[in-house]
């Protein structure tokens, strides 16, 4: 059979495949919780009104069936780079909005079908027309290096530094359990015995949505943690102090829930919240997606509290095989990760281009004077 790609300029394109296209990306894995066209639809118009750039999803068929997405973007940089066009993934905004999972999907899983795919893609990239190929946060184990290397003989790949934190609970909850380290269990056993000398009752509860009557708490609570983060020098957002980010968030929120893909899991210290988690699920994987912790209440340890209760409720209640704890990685994630997924940054100059490199020329040499200027 002969697989054949094409490109979609917009949502449109995407929403007139009818019921095919989701049950294609579903069918892909985990991450295509993150392209169904519901998904879309509520964050594509967010991700273009922040950063610009031309709906280009490039779709593999065979025999009219869809067997694989790169879920791609179109954009222009500025004049100061050259009015650079880059072909990337969708997303970019690197806010708690942005696409955390981006790569190709298949929604075949075998090795040979995969790469036939990933080559035809390659080809259609090729002959479309961009100056810059920037594929960032791609997963490692991701089959489509080869087929992008052989294709662009100097395509660089760079290890990323974010990594992500995943829990395998392949043997289920007591063995992976069994294998965590003391120091994890030293913070629970902190955290419980500081609330019961303070006289305060630690309560979990899980809600199959976000109740409206609790996101004002849940709004202050991570609004809270962020001021926090960015007094210890970090920059950090709050989708909650945008009131777009703030609408576009709950309505994707809303529309998981309604899909039946959505938990959050709280957790109370007396009569207050102190720490949430929403997680999103698909495929036997639980994504903790969003979460805050009120700062007041660090010294409980509540995010150890509620990533414990989460993962075991996740394994033994909804049959969980991983809880990906998303990009980044921090102590709290580190004690319960029992793996950490690596990422890699593939980019490449068009090399049919004459343009594309001479522009690609002049950012180099302009970055250079621009350090050089810095280090006077």
């Amino acid at each position: 059979m002969t697989i054949h790609a094409r490109w979609l300029s917009s949502i449109d394109e995407l929403r007139a495949l009818g019921p095919r296209y989701d049950a294609m990306v579903l069918a892909a894995g985990d991450a295509g919780l993150f392209y169904q066209l519901g998904w879309l639809e509520r964050a594509w118009p967010y991700y273009q009104s922040r950063l610009g750039g031309t709906f280009s999803f490039l779709l593999a068929e065979e025999s009219g069936e869809l067997v694989a997405l790169a879920p791609l973007v179109l954009a222009t940089r500025s004049w100061t780079h050259a009015r650079q066009r880059v072909l990337k993934f969708i997303g970019g905004t690197r806010d708690e909005l942005d696409n955390w999972m981006p790569g190709f999907l298949f929604a075949t899983r075998e090795p040979g079908e995969q790469a036939h795919a990933m080559s035809v893609f390659a080809d259609a990239i090729a002959e479309r027309d961009w100056d810059l190929l920037d594929l960032r946060l791609l997963r490692s184990s991701c089959p489509s290096h080869l087929a992008l290397q052989t294709r662009f003989p100097r395509l660089h790949a760079a290890p990323d530094r974010m990594k992500t934190p995943r829990a395998r609970l392949d043997d289920g909850w007591v063995q992976y359990w069994a294998g965590r380290n003391r120091r994890l269990m030293r913070i629970l056993a902190r955290g419980r015995k500081r609330a019961t000398e303070d006289g305060l009752i630690l309560v979990h509860e899980v809600t199959p949505g976000v109740p409206v009557e609790r996101r004002d708490e849940a709004e202050a609570i991570h609004r809270a943690r962020q001021v926090r983060i960015r007094e210890a020098g970090r920059a950090r957002s709050s989708p909650f102090e945008d009131p777009d980010a703030r609408r576009v968030f709950w309505s994707l929120i809303d529309w998981a829930a309604f899909q039946g893909q959505l938990r959050a899991y709280w957790l109370r210290l007396g009569d207050r919240t102190v720490a949430y988690v929403i997680v999103l699920h698909h495929a036997g994987t639980s994504f903790a997606f969003f979460n805050a912790i009120d700062p007041a209440a660090e010294r409980y340890h509540p995010g150890s509290l509620i990533l414990a209760e989460l993962i075991q409720q996740e394994a033994t209640a909804h049959g969980a095989v991983v809880i990906d704890m998303m990009v980044g990685a921090n102590l709290t994630k580190t004690l319960f990760a029992t793996e950490e997924l690596a990422h890699v940054h593939l980019s490449v100059v068009n090399p049919s281009r004459h343009a594309s490199r001479a522009k690609d020329a002049w950012i180099r040499v302009a970055r250079q004077l621009s350090l050089r200027l810095r280090r006077r």
